[in-house]
């Protein structure tokens, strides 16, 4: 089995643990990650707060690495996981701000 991993910046930096105990049990389960090329920050800290478009447009570029990918994405961080999901939800179901972005 194989993921799209997005690591986001806090399992880079303030959840390092977080983000090696998540690649170790994914090991021990025979669980592939490859990480996300160039991948970017998804806003969750304050995007979402400062700029709307910004906030969907931020996830949407790593979700088109993914889908590249053609791979499931594995998101570790509840906040990074939650604005991909809506920038998701948004490209499907809003065609003006898909349009935007």
């Amino acid at each position: 089995m194989k993921y799209a991993y997005y690591p986001g910046c806090s399992l880079h930096s303030t959840a390092r643990e977080y983000g090696e105990s998540t690649q170790a049990l994914c090991h021990l389960l025979e669980i592939e990650l490859e990480e996300v090329p160039e991948w970017t920050c998804c806003g969750a800290t304050s995007a979402h707060s400062i700029d709307r478009l910004l906030s969907i447009a931020l996830p949407v570029k790593n979700l088109l690495e993914v889908q590249k990918m053609n791979q499931e994405m594995l998101v570790c961080c509840a906040a990074c996981y939650n604005r991909h999901r809506i920038a998701n939800r948004v490209m499907q179901e809003n065609e003006e701000e898909r349009k935007k972005i």
